[in-house]
């Protein structure tokens, strides 16, 4: 039972101001900064209840670390969004693939196929073509494959990967 509850008034019951004052102080505090599971039901207060900005980032408990895995992890308490970035420079040999890189899974996650997967990748032109792909046989890490479109040798092109992982 919250702080807020109601007491009938009888008959000859003397309802003085302090009596009142009393009372609507309760309910006067209790609204203003008391209010809390004990008050308000599941589900009550939702979305469409809310002022525009009235819940802004720095209210919600939001937890931001990087795992052991190298993952920035951002966690909002009831799901949780993961991101791994990784520059670099590739040096490949003529119309010849190669796998540049291969980075686990975020810390917690043992198998990628049950999280929503995306990546993507900032280069300078389009003589490499990267791939990003789950591991077919152990579902437990991202691996990056690059192929040399041009018939000369290419060193150092740039790119950056942008992974992102997310709770489905």
């Amino acid at each position: 039972m919250g702080l807020i509850h109601y007491e009938q008034l009888e008959d000859g019951f003397d309802a003085s101001a302090n009596l009142w004052n009393e009372r609507f102080g309760i309910l006067f505090n209790e609204i203003n900064g008391n209010l809390d599971t004990a008050n308000i039901k599941n589900g009550a207060i939702t979305s469409a209840k809310l002022a525009p900005s009235s819940v802004t980032s720095d209210k919600l408990s939001v937890d931001t670390y990087i795992d052991d895995n190298g993952w920035t992890v951002t966690d909002y308490g009831s799901k949780k969004s993961y991101r791994y970035q990784n520059p670099g420079n590739i040096v490949i040999g003529g119309n010849a693939g190669k796998e540049v890189f291969a980075i686990p899974a975020p810390q917690g996650i043992s198998s990628l196929d049950s999280v929503f997967f995306s990546w993507s990748v900032q280069q300078v032109s389009q003589e490499v073509i990267y791939t990003a792909f789950i591991d077919a046989s152990r579902r437990d890490k991202v691996i990056v494959r690059a192929y040399n479109t041009q018939g000369v040798a290419i060193n150092g092109h740039p790119y950056i990967f942008d992974f992102v992982v997310e709770d489905k």
